[in-house]
């Protein structure tokens, strides 16, 4: 739902929650001069760009308008808003952002929910404000969250905002995702904002002016390296910033990228940014190139400073000199081919949805099994971590696919007709001709024109299959929600342009063509799915038949009720049925409506009869579904009779009837005359004549149903969740009913019910039949009443005269027998009296005698609720503003004669908002007395009664009796139900004695932040000074006092004990405190029943006409939001502080039950008075502490009732609203952190587990406690600031500003000052002997989160944290090593940093030795190879190193940053002076050989892991970075002992750790310190290495990835020489040793990347070489490897980001053609060489069982590498050496005597024919597999190679052109003349699958040739007299057969229909061969069977194709044919 503004909004703590949206409903207008101004900035003459203009601004209140009551005009709530801004501005220029800024951001909400129109100009400059303090530098992040929501909230709507009023910088956001997503390893941040600001830049998109483009492509595109995660985050930078208007400059360059790399989350992201172009570019004018300038120029008037550099006008001129890209009035758009894409492109978007889809193709083999997917092989995204898939948008590959599809239809090529055979398919250019010339030269035509149709069409063909029930799988879904989102977007499409602002060119809009054949197209599989096996299916399937039934009625409802009759006749089979009876309930709307389908409406009462079976209390599933469909049956239907005498009308039957009108059915022929509409209308009325009967014997059916429920259990409930969704399923449907019965047909139901009510009572269904009569007094309370009332009076009264309910109770339990009758009574005089409003006035007496009389009598607990709960429905039915009725049309017209009489032809009438009356109930004079008269005769006695019930004596010795407690229970009932009946009745002014003062808010100047929203809300009394609202203001006042006395009485007088009557006076105190002006529970329920309501109406995005109902709920909700708006704010009184420490206590009660209550209680009140939580916090401490020493009470008993107060002051303490607060204020966290840690003392195990977790969610929660944000400038922000203070005419108050600045610094200065104090406070507790270990450990974990970066680093905690880095503890260990790693991170970010808080902030570091060089612009042709060649040369002063992968590797920059080698003996960089004291601690206790000694022997302890722990890892580098090489004499010896104790895998890792963490670490230190290390590492590292063992070779392979990753290989020289001299020593027998030397320089490949390309060449010989090596594990490691190096080699670097999308754009120049993977000559030879080498030993090899064979060998290690590649991101790497090799993997398959290989090959070929080649690749590698089968000597080969053949057509069928589609079909007839049988018959199959997904235009042809065979072949005797085989017998044989199998193929091609051409072909073939000798027998005999099979389900409609003569035939030719009588 698209959400414009806020509609609910909490209270201040919760976020807002959107709601209801403004876009749903209003339309932009056309401009015209008679609307308001629109944009404020003017439109200048001749601008290009779209300026939206809104509606009038009066009239943007349609939802003021349908309230019944005065509310604000748009001149306050102007002012009110002009208010809000001045103090937002106010706190901007304060810096108040903490409390000043959150306050009034929620007043901000609030005003937004007001549903007001905002001026166009304060939305764009309030917009600008919250977008530049989102992006402040180091705010925290709620505040990030508060601002980013609202911006998004303000710039969602596109009508209210657009380019042209707000441009927005994306610099800033792309500086914190940057930081924020690419963090250092070290990082420990202050903000975990990249989501949030993901979500911000979403909706900042369109803000981007287009002339940013190249800046951010010259941003972008230089940092895109080989590995995944960079590609991703890249892509998912592209798809967030690029600005969508302008994408003729960027497009073919996504198109080269995303063919380069395979992935699902990559193929996601592009195509939800395709779905988003295609759908924005139907509008020509937003692209045209004159927009970029007029931008830019708007921008530099707005003095934003505009890079002048590269212009995008200028590149497409460039490249675009053709006459469709013309500017100026010319401009024609950005259309291709097929809307906004090439031919190609779109061949290349098909593919992928074609992919997307999961289908198996093949089967039947041993090696694809059940058929293969295309996603079976889809695992690339493995590799991709979190960073990368937090990037990536939330998106639907499926909606995305159907979007594109449909957006980019048009008519754009000439149109076909549709074919005969089987579903309407897409034209080729003709039936291919086999054998015959080339297709290519006729004219191609496109199914109605569009080629984007016919791309769907041939979609939907090939997977048509995969619909059908028999053939479920995991596919079943995925097609559904396909079909579903097609559909959807189609009708969108649709309805878009139909309005009158549309602004797609009558050339591109749908055509009724168009539409009609996407019907035809999708029908079929929708019916198909319509039966699935899975409830999801079967919903998407049902949602698309809706969808279609819009579009074309009369082509969908006809199949539908076709197929709905005879399920709902028959009942048979459950599964059809409840399907048909949601497919019904789905559709119902479009089906009935007059104005969609006319003849629709007639089924309407028969199918509702047919229906009512489906109320079956034993199929809940049944019942509901069919509730729903009498929901939307009857939603817009008048239920009468309408041949009823009184109902004739005169006039309407005397009207001649209309001519008959013909239809056209699908094949274009006309069939018989359709009824006119008069015919229709009277076939309607006529049916409406069963409306009687299905009225009586659906009310019949609904009580026999509540009568079976079963008997009611826990919570009331009749059964379990289930059953309960079903009962209030069916009074929905009752509900709706009853609204709309006709005065004459409600007579009747309710004589029904009333006469089944009142005369059968049932215990079990109580509840639902009260239900059930409030349904009938919703519709009409009088006649309800009227009914009800007086047997309710006379059976209530005689019941309680006879005893019923007078057993005192006062806790639920089973009600007694003889109390049912009267419950029964109560409940229905509850449901009576609902919502009856002023009809209550009628019986005024006697409900106040009837109340009276049963407040006397009833004394069970069940007895005396339910009475309150009369009087609480009588105060809400006479004080509540509510709607009367939801019918389907306003009042006057359903009561209008014209009305009554012709309703029946506007069933399905819709609404536009501003048509609806809503019919309100307001409380008028008579009622308010009536009210007030309740309040004093029943309430304030009840007052009385509970004061006299205190005041009698009791002691905690002599507590109250049974009888006490029954009259206080019954009582505080009766107050508790009054209160909650009138929330609405006053308006509650400010108290006059106002609480303490306490604010939750923060400290805070008050009158800043004093002033609280308020609305109007139609409140029945308002005037304080009336006596009527003073004695209601009086009353709820001594209720507070009274409830107060009875706390503290029961509390004191023992009676605590009785629980019943503690949680009766809680509930009372909530219900006081809370339901003000609005009962919390109601408005949820009436948010609920809307968006019900929306979501059945529902049919399309921005939708304007609805069925009345859903507006009259809106109405109620806006309404009911403007309540509860009112409940916010509120102003404490004394009273009001009393009850929130009488809930505090109550709260730490020792009764579970109790508490419980009382903690929910206090939870709620916290959201609504504000110092709520400072007020109970020092209560909940004094329970954590000990008791005094002095204390006489303690004892066993004592300490057991404090534990038990402790754990429920934890309890509280750890709800998250409580907890909030401790955080974000530093005047109480100290405190709250200060009581748990002491809390120690309490040895009950819950009280330290709630410690344990309380303390473990604030230190997740616990920010770092930074300042920066306040001493940070944004000059943006500021800017924003005083542009939009200009928009408000409340002056500024520079006092109160700077009164409020000072506050905020104060705050600051307190919160420092906090800290100051709690660092201390946590190391004492944390360092004292006598903590428990569990307190030391929390108190360290809060040291860490307190580290901070703003000040100098603290001795003392660095001191501490050095020593517990070596403490006995483990978990100690651990957070102390996170801690110091925190410390030496912050030490070196403000030495990088210089001070600068803005820079620590952003982290913007700055490194001595770090060199930006500018490149001169074009680069050298072999710039990039002496980039390469450069790293194996040695280090000198002036040598550059290079770090970074990313930078080159795609494109190269502008600039390139290097790194300056460190200097010769000093240090390169001096540490952060101010924390140099932290630097002395941590050196003073580091710098010795013990530390070490302790942490190396921790280090080394045996560990679960064996690969280098990364924290381990860290804190040495840390050490070794800012300690030098100081720790190297007490290290280096330790290591070598580890190193040499090879049998010690754990002390293996920690010699890795270190090493791995000082090598790191030692980047920086000079280049002496360095030699010395390196001079001792040197040595060891043969040692290291050679010494490997299986379990210590992960580890040490991580060491070397981990020191030479993102680091120059010049840096480790002497590690990567030693890896680089790694070779394969041939005549080694060691496999192992062998294996992992060369898993060495695999480390080394993947750790370089493509820097290692240097050493590639000499590797790629070596392997080469070892093809064949004799052992299993160094060919594997050899395979690997290989894949490394072809990935490495290929590296585009491209010299500038201009030349990459110039060459995407135009083209390579001749000759030098690539893709971006295309690998170069050299490469190419060596696979050539390759593949002679294969065919050479292939040639030479001999069996087996002489050895293994040096083909075997060299072929496992080429097939082994290509299966590693296929799953991998970069495929494309592997395609040049399958297209080279294919050939040589089927002759993989011929090898018998070596299975490994057979298999290997035959995975791999079935894995290939998956893979996703590009265009130019497919039809090369179809000619081989036709050349395969054309020259392939061996018939296994042969047998092979048809199902990955199958397979590869299927998922490159828009690929592959008709020419060789003809070329393969004419092999494929060829094959089936094959001399070996399994052969041709494998022919047949794959024939059938390639006609049946997509060449069904050949069938013609096929079918005359086949049939040709089978008629003209003569099959002689296989022997003469001599008994010899005749001569030409196997021939004629094979030649027969092959006809045979040619029809069986074509039958087989249709499994689930009969086409009109399988009769003929069928009978005639299998009668002609049913006796012929096997195999043709055998075959007919298959081909009949699975006929028979496929078609059964349904044969009741395909026997139709068939004549008698046929039927009969096929009869005798099919044993047990009497299936088919």
């Amino acid at each position: 739902m698209q959400a414009d503004d806020i509609l609910e909004v909490d209270s201040p703590e919760h976020p807002p929650v959107n709601d209801l949206a403004d876009d749903e409903f209003e339309e932009l207008q056309l401009p015209s001069r008679l609307t308001s101004p629109g944009p404020t900035t003017s439109r200048p003459p001749n601008s290009r760009l779209d300026w939206p203009t809104e509606k009038p601004r009066s009239k943007q209140l349609d939802y003021q308008n349908a309230l019944p009551y005065e509310v604000e005009t748009l001149e306050e709530m102007d002012l009110k808003l002009e208010h809000i801004v001045r103090r937002l501005v106010e706190c901007i220029k304060a810096k108040d952002y903490d409390v000043g800024f959150v306050q009034w951001n929620h007043r901000l909400e609030c005003w937004i929910s007001l549903k007001y129109p905002m001026k166009r100009e304060v939305r764009a400059k309030l917009s600008k404000l919250y977008f530049e303090l989102s992006v402040l530098p180091g705010l925290d992040t709620r505040l990030v969250e508060l601002s980013a929501s609202m911006t998004m909230s303000l710039i969602e709507s596109r009508k209210r905002i657009a380019i042209s009023d707000m441009q927005l910088p994306w610099r800033p956001i792309y500086a914190i995702l940057e930081k924020e997503l690419f963090p250092k390893q070290r990082k420990t941040g202050l903000t975990n904002v990249s989501s949030t600001l993901l979500y911000l830049t979403e909706y900042s998109q369109r803000f981007f002016p287009p002339h940013e483009i190249p800046a951010m492509l010259q941003t972008f595109l230089p940092r895109l390296s080989a590995s995944l995660n960079s590609v991703l985050a890249t892509q998912a930078f592209c798809v967030h910033f690029l600005p969508v208007s302008h994408p003729q400059y960027y497009l073919p360059a996504i198109f080269k990228l995303w063919e380069a790399f395979n992935s699902n989350i990559w193929d996601e992201q592009w195509l939800d940014f395709m779905e988003r172009l295609t759908i924005k570019h139907l509008d020509p004018s937003i692209s045209h190139p004159e927009i970029v300038q007029e931008l830019r120029q708007m921008a530099r008037n707005s003095g934003i400073q505009v890079d002048d550099g590269i212009l995008v006008e200028d590149l497409l001129e460039q490249d675009h000199e053709d006459t469709e890209m013309k500017s100026g009035d010319d401009w024609k758009g950005i259309r291709k081919d097929v809307g906004i894409y090439t031919d190609d492109q779109w061949a290349f978007i098909m593919t992928k949805c074609l992919r997307t889809m999961g289908v198996p193709i093949g089967g039947g083999s041993n090696d694809g099994g059940d058929g293969v997917a295309a996603s079976d092989f889809a695992t690339s995204d493995s590799s991709a971590t979190g960073v990368a898939l937090t990037m990536k948008k939330p998106a639907d590959k499926l909606g995305s696919l159907a979007g594109i599809i449909i957006y980019s239809m048009s008519v754009d090529a000439p149109p076909s007709g549709t074919t005969p055979f089987g579903s309407t398919a897409p034209s080729r250019t003709a039936s291919p001709t086999f054998g015959g010339t080339s297709t290519s030269a006729r004219p191609k035509t496109y199914l109605a024109g569009s080629k984007a149709l016919d791309s769907l069409a041939k979609l939907i063909q090939a997977t048509e299959s995969f619909f059908h029930p028999s053939n479920y799988g995991t596919w079943a879904p995925t097609l559904g929600h396909f079909l579903q989102h097609l559909t959807w977007e189609f009708h969108k499409r649709q309805k878009e342009e139909e309005r009158a602002d549309c602004k797609t060119p009558m050339a591109w809009r749908l055509t009724p063509e168009i539409r009609r054949q996407f019907v035809l197209t999708m029908r079929t599989v929708a019916l198909l799915s319509m039966f699935s096996r899975d409830a999801v299916t079967i919903a998407t399937a049902q949602a698309s038949l809706k969808t279609m039934g819009y579009l074309e009625p009369e082509l969908i409802f006809p199949a539908l009720l076709e197929r709905a009759y005879p399920a709902l006749e028959t009942l048979l089979e459950t599964h059809r049925t409840t399907a048909i009876i949601t497919a019904l309930s789905t559709t119902a709307p479009p089906l009935i409506s007059r104005s969609v389908y006319s003849a629709g409406a007639k089924h309407l009462v028969p199918l509702l009869e047919l229906c009512l079976p489906g109320l079956d209390v034993n199929d809940p599933v049944k019942t509901m579904s069919t509730s729903m469909f009498v929901i939307q049956a009857v939603i817009s239907v008048m239920i009468d009779d309408l041949t009823r005498p009184d109902v004739q009308d005169s006039d309407y039957m005397e009207e001649a009837s209309d001519l008959p009108m013909i239809t056209v059915d699908e094949d274009g022929s006309s069939a018989e005359p359709k009824p006119s509409k008069a015919d229709e209308d009277r076939a309607v009325r006529d049916s409406t004549s069963g409306f009687p009967d299905w009225v009586s014997n659906f009310f019949r059916q609904v009580l026999v149903v509540f009568e079976a429920l079963p008997e009611p259990g826990k919570g009331n409930r009749n059964g379990g969740k289930l059953e309960d969704q079903m009962t209030q399923t069916l009074i929905a449907a009752c509900d709706f009913v009853c609204s709309q019965l006709s005065p004459h047909l409600f007579d009747l139901a309710l004589d029904i019910v009333f006469k089944q009510v009142t005369t059968s009572i049932r215990s079990n269904s109580a509840r639902v039949v009260s239900q059930l009569t409030s349904c009938f007094a919703r519709a009409n309370p009088q006649k309800t009443l009227k009914k009800f009332f007086p047997s309710c009076d006379i059976n209530i009264r005689l019941e309680l005269e006879q005893g019923a309910s007078s057993v005192r109770t006062t806790s639920t339990n089973t009600p007694i027998e003889s109390d049912h009758t009267l419950h029964w009574w109560i409940g229905l005089l509850t449901g009576a009296a609902t919502n009856a409003g002023t009809e209550l006035l009628n019986y005024r007496q006697e409900l106040m005698s009837l109340l009276k009389y049963m407040i006397e009598h009833c004394k069970s607990e069940r007895g005396y609720t339910t009475t309150g709960r009369i009087l609480g429905i009588l105060l809400i039915s006479l004080t509540n503003v509510s709607f009367k009725d939801y019918r389907s049309v306003n009042k006057e017209e359903w009561d209008s004669e014209a009305w009554q009489k012709r309703h029946h032809q506007q069933w399905g009438r819709l609404y536009e908002a501003k048509d609806v009356k809503v019919e309100w109930h307001v409380p008028n004079a008579d009622e308010i007395d009536f009210t007030l008269e309740l309040l004093r005769e029943i309430v304030v006695p009840a007052l009385d009664t509970i004061e006299l019930l205190l005041k009698e004596p009791t002691s905690p010795t002599s507590p109250p009796t049974p009888t006490w407690a029954n009259d206080f229970c019954r009582y505080c009932n009766l107050i508790r139900s009054a209160l909650s009946g009138i929330p609405s009745l006053i308006w509650l002014p400010p108290p006059l004695e106002s609480g303490k003062l306490a604010s939750d808010v923060g400290d805070e100047v008050p009158e800043f932040i004093d002033q609280l929203p308020h609305c109007k809300a139609g409140m029945c009394l308002t005037d304080p000074t009336d006596p009527r609202h003073v004695f209601v203001y009086q009353l709820r006042r001594r209720c507070g006092r009274v409830l107060h006395e009875a706390v503290h009485s029961l509390k004191n007088n023992g009676a605590e004990d009785s629980i019943d009557c503690v949680k009766m006076l809680i509930s009372s105190i909530k219900i006081l405190q809370l339901d003000y002006s609005c009962d919390t529970s109601h408005y949820s329920a009436v948010k609920k029943s809307y968006e019900f309501a929306l979501q059945i109406s529902r049919t399309t995005r921005n939708q304007k006409l609805f069925p009345r109902f859903v507006w009259v709920r809106r109405a109620s909700l806006y309404h009911a939001s403007r309540m509860r708006l009112n409940s916010f704010y509120r102003k404490r009184s004394e009273l009001d502080d009393l009850l929130i420490a009488d809930m505090c206590e109550l709260a730490l009660s020792v009764y579970v039950q109790i508490r419980r209550a009382a903690q929910k209680g206090l939870d709620s009140m916290t959201h609504y008075f504000d110092g709520t939580r400072t007020l109970v916090y020092d209560a909940l401490f004094e329970a954590l502490k000990p008791a005094p020493d002095h204390d006489i009470k303690k004892g066993p008993t004592t300490d057991y009732v404090r534990s038990i107060r402790a754990e429920a002051a934890l309890e509280v303490l750890h709800t998250k609203m409580v907890q909030n607060l401790a955080i974000l204020d530093w005047r109480y966290g100290p405190r709250y952190l200060e009581a748990l840690l002491l809390a120690s003392h309490f040895e009950r195990p819950s009280v330290q587990k709630l410690i344990t977790s309380t303390m473990h969610d604030f230190v997740i929660r616990l920010a770092e406690p930074s300042t920066l944000k306040s001493t940070v400038d944004s000059e943006g922000l500021e800017a924003a600031a005083d542009d939009l203070s200009t928009l408000s005419s409340v002056p500024e108050n520079s006092e109160l500003v700077e009164a409020v600045a000072s506050k905020a610094r104060q705050r600051i200065d307190q919160k420092n000052s906090a800290y100051a104090d709690l660092v201390p406070k946590l190391l004492a507790i944390a360092q004292d002997l006598d903590t428990h270990w569990r307190y030391a450990l929390t108190a360290t974990r809060l040291l860490r989160a307190l580290i901070r970066r703003d000040q100098p680093l603290r001795p003392d905690v660095a001191a501490y944290v050095s020593r517990q880095l070596i403490c006995d503890l483990p978990n100690q260990r651990t957070h102390s090593m996170l801690a110091l790693t925190k410390i030496l991170h912050f030490i070196k970010l403000r030495t990088a940093c210089g001070g600068s808080g803005e820079k620590l902030l952003l982290q913007q570091t700055s490194n001595p030795l770090r060199r930006k060089v500018k490149l001169e612009q074009p680069l050298a042709p072999d710039f990039t190879e002496k980039f390469i060649e450069s790293f194996t040369q040695p280090m000198g002063d002036d040598t550059l190193l290079m770090d970074k992968q990313s930078t080159g590797w795609l494109v190269w920059g502008d600039s390139v940053e290097y790194y300056a080698v460190p200097p010769e003996s000093s240090a390169a960089i001096t540490w952060d002076v101010s924390s140099s004291e932290a630097i002395e601690e941590i050196r003073s206790i580091v710098i010795q050989s013990s530390w070490w000694e302790t942490f190396i022997k921790h280090l080394s302890q045996e560990k679960t892991i064996d690969y280098l722990a990364a924290d381990s890892i860290t804190v040495i580098k840390s050490l070794f970075q800012i300690f030098g090489d100081a720790p190297c004499e007490f290290v280096l010896p330790l290591v070598e002992e580890l190193v040499a104790d090879k049998a010690d895998r754990h002390k293996q890792r920690a010699a890795g750790e270190l090493i791995g963490g000082m090598i790191r670490g030692s980047k920086h230190w000079s280049r002496q310190q360095q030699k010395r290390v390196w001079d001792w590492l040197e040595p060891l590292l043969p040692s290291i290495f050679d010494g490997m063992t299986p379990e210590t070779q992960v580890a040490w392979e991580m060491c070397a990835e981990y020191i030479l990753n993102s680091r120059d290989p010049r840096r480790n020289e002497p590690l990567v020489k030693y890896l680089t001299s790694l070779t394969i020593d041939a005549d080694s027998s060691e496999a192992f040793n062998t294996a992992k030397r060369q898993d060495l320089v695999g480390t080394a490949m993947k750790a370089l990347g493509w820097h290692f390309s240097p050493w590639a060449p000499k590797y790629i010989e070596m392997y080469s070489a070892q093809l064949d090596h004799p052992f299993g594990e160094v060919r594997a490691t050899v395979a690997d490897n290989l894949r490394h190096l072809s990935e490495l080699r290929l590296h585009p670097s491209y010299d500038s980001v201009e030349s990459f999308l110039h060459e995407c754009r135009v083209g390579a120049p001749a000759g030098q053609k690539r893709g971006l993977m295309n690998v170069d000559a050299e490469y190419e030879a060596r696979i050539d060489q390759f593949g002679r080498q294969l065919a050479a030993w292939r040639l030479i090899r001999v069996s087996s069982a002489h050895g293994t064979q040096t083909y075997d060998k060299a072929a496992l290690t080429i097939l082994t590498w290509i299966w590693t590649s296929v799953s991998d991101y970069r495929i494309s790497t592997a395609f040049p050496f399958i297209t080279k090799l294919l050939s040589e993997f089927f002759h993989c398959q011929e090898i018998l005597d070596n299975n490994e290989l057979r298999s290997s090959a035959a995975r791999v070929v079935i894995a290939i024919s998956c893979l996703p080649f590009p265009k130019e690749l497919a039809r090369p590698l179809m000619t081989q597999f036709i050349s395969l089968l054309k020259d392939s000597s061996s018939w296994r080969v042969r047998l092979d190679v048809l199902a990955p053949l199958q397979m590869f057509y299927f998922h490159n069928i828009f690929l592959l052109d008709d020419d060789i589609v003809a070329e393969l079909m004419e092999q494929l007839c060829d094959l089936l003349h094959d001399p070996k049988i399994e052969v041709r018959e494998a022919a047949a199959k794959t024939l059938s699958g390639i006609v049946r997904c997509s060449q069904r235009s050949a069938i013609v042809s096929l079918s005359s040739r086949f049939m040709a065979i089978v008629r003209s072949t003569k099959i002689p005797k296989r022997r003469n007299k001599a008994g010899d085989e005749v001569a030409g017998y196997q021939e004629a044989l094979i030649t027969a057969h092959s006809g045979v199998l040619g029809i069986t193929s074509l039958i087989n091609a249709f499994p689930y229909e009969v086409p009109p051409f399988i009769p003929q072909i069928l009978i005639e073939t299998m009668t002609r061969h049913a006796t012929s000798p096997v195999p043709i027998s055998t075959t007919v005999k298959a081909c009949l069977a699975d006929f028979k099979r496929s078609h059964t389900d349904s044969w009741a409609e395909d026997q139709k194709a068939f004549s008698e003569d046929q039927l009969t035939s096929l009869h005798d030719l099919l044993t047990g044919s009497s299936y088919y009588a």
